[in-house]
Formats: C-alpha cells, structure tokens, sequence
C-alpha cells in the first residue's frame, strides 16, 4: 500500500447511537424514536395520524382544573338572611388563613401550566392525579365538615353547591389523568 486512501469497505463501520428518541431529522421540533439501526418513524409529539383520536382525556383534565379554579367563589354555605358565602368568605369569618380558598386555584394553575406548557403527558398525567386526589380528599373533607356543621342550624344554613363543584372537579382530574396515553418505546425484537 502505497499512499492509498482505505476504502469505504475496508473501513470499520462506526458504531450506530443506541435505540431512543433522538431530535428528528426531518422535523428539529418533534423527536423520532431511533431502534438502533434505523428510524422507526414514530415521532413525539406524535404527528396527527400518531396522535389518539379520542382528546376527552385532556379536555377533561382541562375542564377539572378550570372548575377547581372556580369552586372557591362558589357558594359553599348559604345561610338565610346573610346570604352565600364563598369559601374566602368561609375562612374571612372564621380568621382562618388566606392559604386555603387559594390552594385549589394554584393547582389548577398548576395542572394548566402543565398542559398548556406542551409537558410530556406522564408530566401532565402526575401533576393531574396529584393535584386531583390531594384537593379531592381536602374537599371531601371540607364537604363532610361542612355537612356534620350546618346539620345543627334547624334549617337556617344549608350546604352550597361550590364543595360538590370542587369534588366533581378533582373526580374530573382523575379520570382524565388515570385515562390520558402516555407514548411508550417501541418494543424491540427478541433475537
């Protein structure tokens, strides 16, 4: 050999990255999985044909925050002769903390963040049950509460419509979180 440049054949082939999700190289805003020897052609976040047909999941995560973002200025007590009270008014009366009546709107903001922030869905899917079964099991608390409470008023107070609002709210984030798809790997094969 002399002077020769090698050969493409005579050349080691360089080794190929491992199977994962790489940028894509067609698209630098979506990433494609990579199988270890060629694209598979599944990309995140899927392309429209990828994408699952049924959206209800994240509508209805969407639709459990905004409605535990408003449950709080929702009547919670309604007492004769004073009228609805909210739940700030609840805590105002009582000279509880401010933190309370804010807890389910910074969660909602939270689980909107998330969704709207383009998260990964086991992202948004977390935030989504965190947040739906915390403020669930704090309003079914609050509701029961409120219930034992009013019950020795002889009918002058009677259990608003804001705590069933909150509860059904945070059942919403639940199921959507429980039913929201969370992209997986291709498998691969067996040798």
């Amino acid at each position: 050999m002399t002077g020769e440049l090698p050969t493409p054949e005579s050349e080691p082939p360089s080794p190929l990255p491992p199977a994962g999700w790489y940028p894509d190289p067609k698209d630098g805003s979506r990433q494609q999985y990579w199988d270890g020897a060629d694209w598979t052609g599944q990309t995140w976040p899927p392309t429209t044909a990828q994408a699952s047909a049924k959206p209800w999941p994240r509508n209805l995560i969407i639709g459990g925050a905004a409605g535990l973002a408003l449950s709080p200025f929702l009547p919670w007590i309604k007492v004769v002769f004073l009228g609805n009270l909210s739940l700030f008014d609840i805590y105002s009366l009582d000279g509880g903390s401010d933190f309370w009546p804010w807890a389910p709107i910074i969660g909602a903001a939270a689980v909107l963040a998330w969704i709207f922030g383009k998260r990964e869905p086991q992202e948004v899917r977390s935030v989504a049950l965190v947040v739906g079964l915390l403020g669930g099991a704090l309003a079914a608390y609050v509701l029961i509460k409120l219930r034992q409470d009013i019950s020795d008023t002889n009918g002058l107070a009677a259990v608003g419509f804001g705590p069933y609002v909150c509860v059904a709210a945070c059942i919403a984030l639940v199921v959507g979180a429980l039913n929201t798809r969370v992209p997986t790997s291709p498998r691969r094969p067996k040798p």
